[in-house]
Protein backbone atom coordinates (compact mmCIF):
# COMPACT_ATOMS: atom_id res chain seq x y z
CA UNK A 1 0.00 0.00 0.00
CA UNK A 2 1.36 3.49 -1.02
CA UNK A 3 -0.62 5.99 0.89
CA UNK A 4 -3.52 6.41 2.96
CA UNK A 5 -5.77 9.34 3.07
CA UNK A 6 -7.55 11.49 6.27
CA UNK A 7 -11.56 12.18 5.46
CA UNK A 8 -14.07 12.18 8.01
CA UNK A 9 -17.41 10.21 7.90
CA UNK A 10 -20.38 12.83 6.73
CA UNK A 11 -22.15 11.36 9.29
CA UNK A 12 -22.34 8.90 12.16
CA UNK A 13 -24.24 7.19 14.58
CA UNK A 14 -23.95 5.37 17.33
CA UNK A 15 -26.34 2.01 17.62
CA UNK A 16 -27.96 0.42 21.42
CA UNK A 17 -25.72 -3.07 20.65
CA UNK A 18 -23.73 -4.44 18.00
CA UNK A 19 -24.88 -4.60 14.40
CA UNK A 20 -26.29 -7.89 13.35
CA UNK A 21 -27.96 -7.30 10.17
CA UNK A 22 -28.15 -3.99 7.93
CA UNK A 23 -30.30 -3.60 4.99
CA UNK A 24 -31.02 -0.41 2.39
CA UNK A 25 -34.26 0.11 1.72
CA UNK A 26 -35.54 -0.38 -2.57
CA UNK A 27 -35.63 3.22 -2.70
CA UNK A 28 -31.90 3.89 -1.12
CA UNK A 29 -33.08 6.53 1.18
CA UNK A 30 -33.13 4.78 3.74
CA UNK A 31 -30.95 2.61 6.42
CA UNK A 32 -32.37 0.04 8.60
CA UNK A 33 -29.92 -1.91 11.06
CA UNK A 34 -30.90 -4.67 13.52
CA UNK A 35 -28.79 -4.64 16.75
CA UNK A 36 -27.94 -6.84 19.75
CA UNK A 37 -30.83 -8.14 21.94
CA UNK A 38 -33.70 -7.50 18.56
CA UNK A 39 -33.39 -3.35 18.99
CA UNK A 40 -34.00 -1.73 15.43
CA UNK A 41 -33.20 1.75 14.09
CA UNK A 42 -34.14 3.27 11.01
CA UNK A 43 -31.98 6.14 9.36
CA UNK A 44 -31.92 8.68 6.72
CA UNK A 45 -29.38 7.64 4.42
CA UNK A 46 -28.16 11.44 3.18
CA UNK A 47 -28.68 12.89 6.76
CA UNK A 48 -28.09 10.07 9.15
CA UNK A 49 -31.06 11.65 11.00
CA UNK A 50 -32.73 8.62 13.40
CA UNK A 51 -36.40 8.18 12.35
CA UNK A 52 -37.25 5.78 15.12
CA UNK A 53 -35.83 3.13 17.44
CA UNK A 54 -37.21 0.46 18.92
CA UNK A 55 -37.17 -3.66 20.28
CA UNK A 56 -38.69 -5.03 17.36
CA UNK A 57 -38.03 -8.71 18.54
CA UNK A 58 -37.86 -10.87 22.11
CA UNK A 59 -34.73 -12.44 22.18
CA UNK A 60 -33.25 -11.03 19.23
CA UNK A 61 -33.32 -10.40 15.34
CA UNK A 62 -31.94 -13.12 12.53
CA UNK A 63 -32.57 -11.90 9.51
CA UNK A 64 -33.66 -8.84 7.28
CA UNK A 65 -34.91 -8.12 3.82
CA UNK A 66 -35.64 -4.87 1.54
CA UNK A 67 -39.29 -5.29 0.35
CA UNK A 68 -38.97 -4.46 -3.69
CA UNK A 69 -40.70 -1.33 -5.06
CA UNK A 70 -40.61 1.44 -1.68
CA UNK A 71 -39.35 2.00 1.54
CA UNK A 72 -40.31 -1.58 3.54
CA UNK A 73 -38.05 -3.86 4.66
CA UNK A 74 -39.28 -7.30 6.57
CA UNK A 75 -37.02 -8.55 9.59
CA UNK A 76 -37.43 -11.83 11.04
CA UNK A 77 -36.36 -13.40 15.02
CA UNK A 78 -35.89 -15.96 17.47
CA UNK A 79 -39.48 -15.23 19.08
CA UNK A 80 -40.42 -16.68 15.45
CA UNK A 81 -42.35 -13.46 14.24
CA UNK A 82 -41.78 -11.97 10.49
CA UNK A 83 -42.84 -8.22 10.70
CA UNK A 84 -42.86 -5.89 8.00
CA UNK A 85 -41.79 -2.31 8.88
CA UNK A 86 -42.13 1.08 7.38
CA UNK A 87 -39.52 4.19 7.64
CA UNK A 88 -42.75 6.40 8.60
CA UNK A 89 -43.78 4.31 11.54
CA UNK A 90 -41.88 2.82 14.64
CA UNK A 91 -44.71 0.09 14.59
CA UNK A 92 -45.06 -3.04 12.34
CA UNK A 93 -47.81 -2.96 9.35
CA UNK A 94 -48.13 -6.36 9.99
CA UNK A 95 -46.77 -9.50 11.45
CA UNK A 96 -47.39 -12.95 10.74
CA UNK A 97 -46.27 -16.00 13.42
CA UNK A 98 -44.96 -19.15 11.96
CA UNK A 99 -44.67 -20.68 15.98
CA UNK A 100 -42.57 -23.95 15.28
CA UNK A 101 -39.45 -21.96 16.05
CA UNK A 102 -37.05 -18.94 14.83
CA UNK A 103 -37.30 -17.01 11.75
CA UNK A 104 -33.72 -18.24 10.65
CA UNK A 105 -33.50 -16.91 7.08
CA UNK A 106 -35.77 -15.14 4.42
CA UNK A 107 -36.01 -14.15 0.84
CA UNK A 108 -38.30 -11.90 -1.12
CA UNK A 109 -38.75 -12.05 -5.10
CA UNK A 110 -39.48 -9.03 -7.03
CA UNK A 111 -42.75 -9.35 -6.86
CA UNK A 112 -43.08 -9.62 -2.95
CA UNK A 113 -43.44 -12.93 -2.59
CA UNK A 114 -41.75 -14.16 0.89
CA UNK A 115 -40.19 -17.58 1.67
CA UNK A 116 -39.13 -18.31 5.41
CA UNK A 117 -36.96 -20.97 6.68
CA UNK A 118 -37.67 -22.15 10.42
CA UNK A 119 -35.12 -25.06 11.13
CA UNK A 120 -36.29 -27.83 8.18
CA UNK A 121 -39.57 -25.76 7.28
CA UNK A 122 -39.66 -24.02 4.37
CA UNK A 123 -42.68 -21.56 4.93
CA UNK A 124 -44.04 -19.51 1.44
CA UNK A 125 -46.01 -16.26 2.29
CA UNK A 126 -47.57 -13.60 -0.20
CA UNK A 127 -46.60 -9.93 -0.24
CA UNK A 128 -49.19 -9.35 2.90
CA UNK A 129 -47.85 -11.93 5.03
CA UNK A 130 -50.56 -14.39 4.50
CA UNK A 131 -49.28 -18.22 4.23
CA UNK A 132 -49.33 -20.24 0.85
CA UNK A 133 -47.69 -23.14 1.46
CA UNK A 134 -45.10 -24.79 3.51
CA UNK A 135 -42.39 -27.51 3.06
CA UNK A 136 -40.63 -30.04 5.43
CA UNK A 137 -37.36 -30.62 4.40
CA UNK A 138 -34.75 -33.52 5.39
CA UNK A 139 -32.14 -30.79 7.12
CA UNK A 140 -31.96 -27.52 8.27
CA UNK A 141 -32.56 -24.79 5.75
CA UNK A 142 -29.52 -21.99 6.16
CA UNK A 143 -30.07 -19.63 3.23
CA UNK A 144 -33.07 -19.31 0.42
CA UNK A 145 -32.89 -17.37 -2.97
CA UNK A 146 -36.05 -17.11 -5.35
CA UNK A 147 -34.96 -17.90 -9.29
CA UNK A 148 -35.54 -14.73 -11.41
CA UNK A 149 -38.89 -15.94 -12.67
CA UNK A 150 -40.14 -17.53 -9.38
CA UNK A 151 -40.49 -20.73 -10.69
CA UNK A 152 -38.63 -22.24 -8.26
CA UNK A 153 -36.49 -21.70 -4.64
CA UNK A 154 -32.95 -22.08 -4.16
CA UNK A 155 -32.65 -23.83 -0.64
CA UNK A 156 -29.17 -24.24 1.15
CA UNK A 157 -28.86 -26.87 3.83
CA UNK A 158 -26.55 -27.44 6.09
CA UNK A 159 -25.85 -29.95 3.79
CA UNK A 160 -26.88 -29.50 0.72
CA UNK A 161 -28.91 -27.32 -2.52
CA UNK A 162 -32.62 -28.19 -2.93
CA UNK A 163 -34.63 -26.63 -5.51
CA UNK A 164 -38.47 -26.38 -4.85
CA UNK A 165 -40.89 -26.03 -7.39
CA UNK A 166 -43.36 -22.93 -7.08
CA UNK A 167 -46.24 -22.98 -5.70
CA UNK A 168 -46.13 -26.84 -5.42
CA UNK A 169 -43.00 -26.91 -3.30
CA UNK A 170 -42.16 -30.63 -5.29
CA UNK A 171 -38.25 -31.40 -5.28
CA UNK A 172 -36.82 -30.61 -8.34
CA UNK A 173 -32.82 -31.22 -7.70
CA UNK A 174 -30.72 -31.72 -4.95
CA UNK A 175 -26.97 -31.92 -4.79
CA UNK A 176 -25.17 -32.59 -1.84
CA UNK A 177 -22.59 -30.05 -0.65
CA UNK A 178 -20.93 -31.96 2.00
CA UNK A 179 -20.59 -29.32 5.44
CA UNK A 180 -22.49 -26.07 6.47
CA UNK A 181 -22.80 -23.06 4.51
CA UNK A 182 -21.35 -19.92 5.88
CA UNK A 183 -22.12 -17.33 2.81
CA UNK A 184 -23.96 -18.02 -0.34
CA UNK A 185 -23.85 -15.62 -2.86
CA UNK A 186 -26.69 -15.95 -6.67
CA UNK A 187 -24.53 -14.89 -10.14
CA UNK A 188 -26.00 -11.65 -12.01
CA UNK A 189 -27.13 -13.94 -14.89
CA UNK A 190 -28.55 -16.15 -11.87
CA UNK A 191 -26.78 -19.50 -13.23
CA UNK A 192 -24.04 -19.43 -10.32
CA UNK A 193 -24.23 -20.25 -6.58
CA UNK A 194 -21.06 -19.21 -4.95
CA UNK A 195 -21.01 -21.01 -1.42
CA UNK A 196 -18.46 -20.48 1.34
CA UNK A 197 -18.78 -23.61 3.51
CA UNK A 198 -17.16 -24.48 7.27
CA UNK A 199 -14.24 -26.48 6.15
CA UNK A 200 -12.99 -23.07 4.68
CA UNK A 201 -13.62 -23.72 0.96
CA UNK A 202 -15.83 -22.31 -1.74
CA UNK A 203 -17.96 -24.68 -4.02
CA UNK A 204 -19.15 -23.08 -7.21
CA UNK A 205 -22.29 -24.81 -8.42
CA UNK A 206 -24.12 -24.18 -12.17
CA UNK A 207 -28.10 -24.29 -10.60
CA UNK A 208 -30.73 -25.85 -13.16
CA UNK A 209 -28.94 -28.64 -14.09
CA UNK A 210 -30.08 -31.68 -15.02
CA UNK A 211 -26.89 -32.96 -14.00
CA UNK A 212 -24.55 -31.92 -11.09
CA UNK A 213 -21.55 -29.22 -12.85
CA UNK A 214 -19.51 -27.58 -9.63
CA UNK A 215 -15.87 -27.05 -8.61
CA UNK A 216 -14.29 -26.82 -5.25
CA UNK A 217 -11.76 -23.26 -4.39
CA UNK A 218 -9.88 -24.07 -1.23
CA UNK A 219 -8.93 -24.85 1.45
CA UNK A 220 -7.82 -21.63 2.55
CA UNK A 221 -6.71 -20.41 5.67
CA UNK A 222 -9.66 -19.22 7.19
CA UNK A 223 -13.49 -19.60 6.57
CA UNK A 224 -14.89 -17.55 3.50
CA UNK A 225 -16.73 -14.58 5.04
CA UNK A 226 -18.02 -12.70 2.64
CA UNK A 227 -18.55 -12.84 -1.56
CA UNK A 228 -20.25 -10.99 -4.11
CA UNK A 229 -20.78 -11.24 -8.00
CA UNK A 230 -20.56 -8.28 -10.54
CA UNK A 231 -21.82 -8.35 -14.06
CA UNK A 232 -20.49 -7.28 -17.44
CA UNK A 233 -18.22 -9.03 -17.23
CA UNK A 234 -18.98 -11.08 -14.53
CA UNK A 235 -16.59 -11.74 -11.93
CA UNK A 236 -16.69 -12.86 -8.63
CA UNK A 237 -15.23 -11.63 -5.73
CA UNK A 238 -14.59 -13.12 -1.89
CA UNK A 239 -12.79 -13.03 1.55
CA UNK A 240 -11.10 -15.97 2.76
CA UNK A 241 -10.88 -13.53 6.23
CA UNK A 242 -7.71 -12.90 5.61
CA UNK A 243 -7.16 -11.61 2.18
CA UNK A 244 -9.51 -10.66 -1.26
CA UNK A 245 -9.81 -12.71 -4.42
CA UNK A 246 -11.49 -12.12 -7.72
CA UNK A 247 -11.96 -15.09 -9.93
CA UNK A 248 -13.54 -13.95 -13.58
CA UNK A 249 -16.59 -15.56 -14.87
CA UNK A 250 -15.37 -17.39 -17.90
CA UNK A 251 -13.14 -19.29 -16.33
CA UNK A 252 -15.75 -20.74 -14.17
CA UNK A 253 -17.55 -21.22 -16.96
CA UNK A 254 -14.29 -23.47 -18.51
CA UNK A 255 -14.24 -25.57 -15.43
CA UNK A 256 -18.28 -26.27 -14.62
CA UNK A 257 -18.46 -27.06 -18.31
CA UNK A 258 -18.88 -30.00 -18.33
CA UNK A 259 -18.96 -30.98 -15.03
CA UNK A 260 -14.87 -31.32 -13.28
CA UNK A 261 -13.39 -33.14 -11.15
CA UNK A 262 -12.56 -31.01 -8.11
CA UNK A 263 -8.65 -32.09 -8.43
CA UNK A 264 -8.29 -29.93 -10.96
CA UNK A 265 -6.34 -26.80 -10.46
CA UNK A 266 -9.10 -24.09 -9.91
CA UNK A 267 -7.09 -21.79 -8.18
CA UNK A 268 -5.02 -21.28 -10.98
CA UNK A 269 -7.80 -18.83 -12.19
CA UNK A 270 -7.88 -17.01 -9.03
CA UNK A 271 -6.23 -13.64 -8.50
CA UNK A 272 -4.96 -11.51 -5.43
CA UNK A 273 -6.44 -8.55 -5.61
CA UNK A 274 -5.56 -5.76 -3.05
CA UNK A 275 -6.91 -5.82 0.38
CA UNK A 276 -7.45 -3.31 3.53
CA UNK A 277 -4.52 -3.81 6.00
CA UNK A 278 -5.90 -6.37 8.57
CA UNK A 279 -8.26 -9.37 8.16
CA UNK A 280 -10.51 -8.60 5.85
CA UNK A 281 -14.10 -8.67 7.23
CA UNK A 282 -16.10 -6.85 4.90
CA UNK A 283 -16.62 -7.00 1.05
CA UNK A 284 -19.04 -4.96 -0.99
CA UNK A 285 -19.22 -4.14 -5.58
CA UNK A 286 -20.33 -1.02 -6.24
CA UNK A 287 -23.56 -1.30 -8.22
CA UNK A 288 -22.64 0.91 -11.25
CA UNK A 289 -19.10 1.86 -10.47
CA UNK A 290 -16.22 -0.73 -11.89
CA UNK A 291 -14.85 -0.50 -8.06
CA UNK A 292 -15.14 -2.75 -5.01
CA UNK A 293 -14.37 -2.17 -1.26
CA UNK A 294 -13.22 -4.28 1.44
CA UNK A 295 -13.23 -3.18 5.25
CA UNK A 296 -10.83 -4.54 7.90
CA UNK A 297 -10.62 -5.74 11.54
CA UNK A 298 -8.73 -2.97 12.41
CA UNK A 299 -11.20 -0.73 10.84
CA UNK A 300 -9.55 -0.03 7.19
CA UNK A 301 -11.05 0.54 4.55
CA UNK A 302 -10.02 0.29 0.75
CA UNK A 303 -11.63 0.99 -2.94
CA UNK A 304 -9.71 -0.49 -5.93
CA UNK A 305 -10.72 -1.00 -9.25
CA UNK A 306 -12.61 -4.12 -10.66
CA UNK A 307 -10.39 -4.21 -13.94
CA UNK A 308 -7.49 -2.39 -13.09
CA UNK A 309 -6.73 -2.87 -9.56
CA UNK A 310 -5.70 0.73 -8.82
CA UNK A 311 -6.41 1.79 -5.32
CA UNK A 312 -9.09 4.70 -5.57
CA UNK A 313 -9.36 5.07 -1.43
CA UNK A 314 -7.24 3.92 1.34
CA UNK A 315 -8.37 5.01 4.81
CA UNK A 316 -8.93 3.97 8.45
CA UNK A 317 -12.85 5.46 9.37
CA UNK A 318 -12.66 3.62 12.23
CA UNK A 319 -10.31 2.46 15.36
CA UNK A 320 -12.33 -0.86 15.39
CA UNK A 321 -13.76 -3.69 12.77
CA UNK A 322 -15.29 -2.93 9.91
CA UNK A 323 -18.45 -5.24 10.06
CA UNK A 324 -20.64 -4.23 7.14
CA UNK A 325 -19.95 -2.36 3.88
CA UNK A 326 -23.20 -1.30 1.79
CA UNK A 327 -23.04 1.12 -1.70
CA UNK A 328 -26.99 2.58 -1.01
CA UNK A 329 -26.94 3.77 -4.97
CA UNK A 330 -25.30 4.61 -7.74
CA UNK A 331 -23.12 7.83 -5.84
CA UNK A 332 -19.72 7.54 -4.54
CA UNK A 333 -21.23 6.97 -0.76
CA UNK A 334 -20.73 4.18 1.30
CA UNK A 335 -22.53 2.82 4.44
CA UNK A 336 -20.58 1.13 7.29
CA UNK A 337 -20.98 -0.20 10.76
CA UNK A 338 -18.26 -1.04 13.05
CA UNK A 339 -18.59 -3.59 15.31
CA UNK A 340 -18.53 -1.79 18.54
CA UNK A 341 -22.00 -0.03 17.40
CA UNK A 342 -21.36 2.38 14.85
CA UNK A 343 -23.35 3.46 12.15
CA UNK A 344 -21.57 6.00 8.90
CA UNK A 345 -21.49 7.30 5.84
CA UNK A 346 -18.38 8.30 3.79
CA UNK A 347 -18.41 10.21 0.37
CA UNK A 348 -15.16 8.00 -1.37
CA UNK A 349 -13.37 9.38 -4.39
CA UNK A 350 -14.55 6.91 -7.48
CA UNK A 351 -11.77 8.31 -9.63
CA UNK A 352 -8.48 8.74 -8.09
CA UNK A 353 -6.07 5.93 -9.84
CA UNK A 354 -2.96 5.67 -7.60
CA UNK A 355 -0.81 2.06 -7.93
CA UNK A 356 -1.06 -0.19 -5.69
CA UNK A 357 2.45 -1.27 -5.45
CA UNK A 358 5.43 0.23 -3.97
Amino acid sequence: MTFLQSQKSRWTQRLRGFPETLVVTDDAAHVAVGVTDGDLACFEVQSGKKLWERVAHEGGLTCMEAVPGGNRFLTGGEDGLLKCWSVDSADPLWSHEIKSDWVDSMAVSPAGRIALSSGSRIHLLDKEGRAVHEHNLDARAEHLLFNPDESYLIVVTINSIVLLELPSGEVLRELQIGTTPQVVRLSPDQDCLAIGLSDKSIRIVRIDQSEDQSAGIGPFRYRPKCAEWIGNPSHLFFTDGERAYRIAGKDLARFLEPATDESQPLESVIAMIPSAIGLAMALAVHPDSSVYAVGSDEGYLLVAGVEDETIRTNLRPASDGLCQLHWPGSGTDLLYATESGVLGLLSVPLNNRRSNHG
